[in-house]
């Protein structure tokens, strides 16, 4: 009867020992303290016992292992009961039970560990993102304070041109004529940048005239020198392009030369513009690391440079492309397109 009961219970600690390891030790104890009326039932409760307690150890907390093997270490103390006959089992058992439990508590913390590790890293993958985001409405702010100096010179231009049609349209028609037609054509141009401030916060701009390409020679004098050498390609006859276009060009190859200078060793830069049909193609070219500093991420990821580029393309149409070069450098491609709706000016 009492053998029967002891394989009842090692079968009940075997079997809920994954889902219910508390409930298992329990069981398995109450097998050793049954080894005190039945000679030989010690050595069938140990296994489960151990088997028990690395579960509870392994997927309880921490105060609930702890009381499990309170109460585990009492079933080989019992088994020796009443006369100690067997004491000399005590010993091995307990030292099985409590490396059982050991072996579950370092298998939970190693778990929890590497729990802690994914949450954190999750806490850094979401502060990462709310950074990028952050830089991105930032740098969509400062594209937009740029926008507003050329649509506030535009409108600037349609107002001196406005007043001199009044002036003329008596005396000399001819004049005022072409003062409306300048009017119509910037007119034109304004409401195109001012489809793209749209949904954009305004903001206190600067006086100074916006870049244009023009300007490009001048760029390139001031970042070239004794370390950095600097070069200029115009490829097919530059024409008038839209003012928020030119500015957005000038902003990515400056930002483009920045990045060289700052987050590499090159010692020559390259830029070509080219002229297309339905935009401007912009490629700014380096000889510094190429692959192994896009693979410490220092260009890669200077700081919001590229994603002001980016949106900078993407503004007009276009995108824009970053790595290293075959055979070493570096290079960062832009494609601009003019909007179907932009009237160029004269």
């Amino acid at each position: 009867m009492v053998t029967g009961a002891a394989v009842a219970l090692v079968a009940v600690a075997v079997a809920v020992a994954r889902v219910r390891p508390v409930l298992a030790v329990a069981a398995a104890t109450s097998v050793l303290w049954l080894a005190a009326l039945v000679d030989g039932l010690a050595w069938l409760g140990a296994p489960p016992l151990a088997y028990a307690a690395f579960r509870a150890a392994e997927r309880s907390s921490a105060r609930v292992a702890a009381a499990a093997l309170l109460v585990g270490v009492t079933g080989p103390i019992a088994a020796a009961l009443p006369s100690f006959r067997h004491a000399g089992g005590v010993v091995p058992f307990e030292l099985l039970l409590l490396t059982s439990w050991a072996a579950g508590t370092t298998v939970r913390r190693r778990r929890e560990e590497a729990d802690q590790r994914l949450r954190q890293a999750a806490r850094d993958a979401d502060v990462a993102v709310e950074r990028a985001q952050r830089e991105l409405v930032s740098e969509r702010l400062r594209i937009a304070r740029e926008l507003h100096d050329v649509v506030a010179h535009s409108i600037s231009a349609i107002t001196v041109q406005a007043g001199y049609g009044r002036l003329a349209v008596e005396r000399e028609p001819t004049k005022a004529a072409a003062a409306l037609g300048a009017i119509e054509t910037t007119g034109r141009q304004t409401l195109e940048e001012l489809r793209q401030l749209l949904g954009v916060l305004r903001t206190p701009s600067s006086l100074e005239p916006a870049p244009v390409l023009a300007d490009l020679p001048a760029l390139l004098r001031d970042v070239g020198g004794p370390e950095l050498a600097t070069e200029l390609t115009v490829v097919h006859q530059p024409r008038p392009l839209p003012s928020g276009l030119e500015l957005a060009a000038y902003r990515i190859v400056q930002e483009a030369l920045t990045n060289v200078v700052r987050h590499s060793q090159a010692t020559r830069a390259a830029v070509r513009i080219s002229y297309e049909p339905a935009g401007l193609r912009i490629q700014i070219t380096d000889n510094g690391g190429g692959a192994n500093e896009l693979g410490s991420g220092s260009r890669a990821e200077a700081g919001h440079g590229l994603v002001g580029m980016r949106e900078r393309a993407a503004l007009y149409g276009g995108d824009l492309s970053a790595g290293p070069r075959f055979g070493g450098g570096f290079e960062v491609t832009a494609v601009l397109q003019i909007p179907s709706t932009a009237t160029l000016p004269a």
